[in-house]
């Protein structure tokens, strides 16, 4: 019994590849603005103002801080599912992080015990769009240079 292959000519691999160096492109925008957003916010430290616990060993800290142009923000951040072990109380501090077009968010606020995601939301897209267009070029060039001999 024969097996059968698909065959797929160049010219559709090299259409996949840019469509596919598009799409990393569109997402790199997207993460982009974010990680360059969350890069021109500040660190602080702030107040701890309440303590809520969600599951085992999860909490939830309100916090109030000050960001450095006078803005008073209260706002909530969350330790995460396997927070490093450290004493936090009511009224204690805690080092956050906020990003710079919204500083009071709850979904920007962030301790700086996690590291920033910024430089893996940059660097695994552009090194994605770039294998891509490489490869596509190359197999562009290797068709075109079939077609004339």
């Amino acid at each position: 019994m024969r097996s059968r292959r698909l065959r797929v000519g160049s010219g559709a691999i090299i259409a996949f590849l840019l469509v596919a160096a598009l799409c990393w492109t569109a997402g790199l925008v997207v993460f982009g603005r974010q990680a360059i957003d969350d890069a021109r916010g500040a660190t602080v430290d702030a107040e701890v103002i309440g303590i809520t616990t969600k599951g085992p060993g999860r909490r939830v800290y309100e916090v109030r801080f000050v960001t450095p142009a006078g803005r008073v923000c209260e706002s909530r951040v969350d330790s995460g599912l396997n927070p490093p072990p450290r004493e936090i109380r009511v009224g204690g501090h805690a080092m956050v992080h906020y990003s710079a077009s919204n500083p009071c968010s709850s979904s920007l606020l962030r301790e700086t015990s996690s590291p920033s995601p910024w430089p893996i939301a940059i660097v695994v897209p552009l090194v994605a769009i770039v294998i891509c267009l490489v490869v596509a070029w190359r197999l562009l060039r290797r068709t075109m240079g079939t077609r004339k001999a």
